[in-house]
């Protein structure tokens, strides 16, 4: 559990940083800098309260990559699966389109 609270702070405080800080973290949820600060600092885990917030005030906020260290796919990486899948089904159609004009028919035989 500490190497997993580690990671989960760990995240935490870069997510921070790359937001500013912890005052302009604060200044946007409205609270003192130095609770956020705090959290991090003391290591103790965010309540459920703390992450809805967070999650509220920066929408770009990834609570799974956050929590688990493993984010979702983004949009573009979804839409370019499905792109691929479609390809993939293409060339199988063509595939067994081919196999069937190669195979012989009943009246050949």
């Amino acid at each position: 559990m500490k190497e997993e609270l580690a990671g989960i702070l760990g995240r935490l405080s870069d997510w921070a940083y790359r937001q500013g800080g912890y005052s302009e973290i604060g200044r946007r949820l409205k609270k003192s800098p130095a609770a956020f600060y705090n959290l991090v600092s003391r290591g103790s885990l965010p309540s459920i309260a703390t992450l809805s917030e967070l999650a509220i005030a920066y929408p770009d906020l990834d609570l799974n990559y956050l929590i688990r260290g493993k984010a979702f796919p983004v949009e573009s990486e979804i839409e370019e699966l499905k792109r691929q899948i479609k390809l993939k089904d293409a060339i199988i159609c063509k595939l067994v389109e081919f196999e069937k004009e190669k195979a012989p028919t009943s009246e050949a035989l």
